[in-house]
């Protein structure tokens, strides 16, 4: 492995959000922004990581005061800020034990009948929200060295289920008579959609979304290909299209067993897959080599706090095996102390910088 210690000098910082600690600055040929724009045509100098991102979930956007996740100078206290309405109207509750949202009981059938939505849905106005000011605040926190990820809640199926409940909504994908209505509520969710990741680029200068939508459970999809290829790719793929066409990249939150539908992701045009480990990555990252990343990283990342001898035990034993496809991989680091963090990040530096060189 080549000594690539010199890049690894801290040179600076780069501020985080209040409550956050700052991110260390490395001695990096090119910047982290570069590096991230380049791993898309498999160009990059190292593995991305995570952390090279800047990532903000505005609180302007009412989705994630009432999901409970702001990421904003502005930041929010959970337990005591954290649920309410969503854009929508749809009010959720924060549930602490959980870390989470849910939608309030009485909301969870915001449509009896699917027919009668345009009649039920209340659509937000984007140009309402004070993006301007919530740019100019966010402002210090943005450069143009760390590209800046833009978190998107609630995306097509998942906002489906927010207006009409799971069963409800899984149901209206696959029952004839019902397909036309959300054939409909897509299309114009994708109109609003996109008029709100225009402003992330005029007023953040986005370089990517990060856009959920979960399409399954512990054990399979919610639903099949066929489904999926009629129902939601046809919006999926819209959305990816306007995303690339500002000149951002798309990456794709979704969580569930669902490898077998990674094939329609790519078709869409789908940048990063952000999936869980549940899923057997090495058979995607073999098969799909080239086609789409794949947030991987080393076990124990989530919860906890690791000292970085800790962290680099985790470290080796991950490049171990995913060393082969680093080139497909951007690396999930959520530590939770910086010294972990570091330690993470200056190991898979080392070793995909070495391993990029050489090839």
């Amino acid at each position: 492995m080549g000594n690539y210690q010199s890049e690894l000098q801290i040179i600076g910082s780069y501020p985080s959000f209040p409550g956050t600690p700052d991110r260390p600055k490395y001695n990096t040929p090119i910047t982290p922004r570069e590096n991230v724009q380049r791993s898309y045509s498999h160009k990059e100098l190292w593995t991305p990581s995570s952390v090279d991102f800047q990532t903000l979930s505005p609180k302007l956007i009412p989705d994630n005061i009432a999901r409970g996740f702001v990421l904003d100078k502005n930041v929010i206290d959970n337990d005591t800020e954290a649920g309410g309405p969503d854009m929508f109207g749809v009010v959720w509750e924060w549930v602490p034990q959980v870390g989470g949202s849910m939608v309030r009981a009485e909301d969870k059938q915001l449509i009896e009948d699917i027919a009668d939505w345009e009649s039920i849905l209340n659509f937000p106005n984007p140009a309402d929200w004070d993006w301007a000011g919530s740019g100019a605040d966010n402002a210090p926190y943005l450069n143009d060295e760390r590209p800046v990820i833009v978190w998107f809640q609630n995306g097509l199926f998942e906002r489906l289920i927010s207006f009409m409940g799971f069963e409800n909504a899984a149901v209206a994908l696959v029952y004839d008579e019902q397909k036309p209505f959300v054939h409909a509520i897509f299309e114009r969710l994708c109109d609003l959609y996109e008029d709100i990741f225009a402003r992330f680029k005029e007023y953040y200068h986005a370089d990517v979304i990060y856009f959920h939508d979960d399409w399954g459970g512990q054990n399979s999809p919610f639903f099949s290909q066929d489904t999926v290829r009629e129902m939601i790719f046809p919006y999926l793929k819209r959305l990816v299209d306007f995303v690339h066409g500002h000149g951002m990249g798309f990456h794709f939150h979704s969580c569930g067993k669902i490898e077998m539908l990674v094939p329609l992701m790519i078709e869409a045009g789908v940048d990063v897959w952000a999936g869980q480990a549940i899923n057997d990555q090495i058979s995607v990252l073999e098969k799909y080599a080239g086609q789409i990343r794949i947030e991987a990283g080393p076990e124990h990342v989530f919860g906890g706090t690791y000292t970085a001898e800790e962290v680099e035990g985790f470290t080796e034993k991950f490049l171990t095996v995913y060393g082969p496809y680093l080139d497909n991989i951007l690396l999930t680091n959520r530590y939770g102390t910086p010294e972990g963090s570091a330690k993470l990040y200056e190991l898979a530096y080392e070793y995909s910088r070495s391993k990029f060189n050489a090839e």
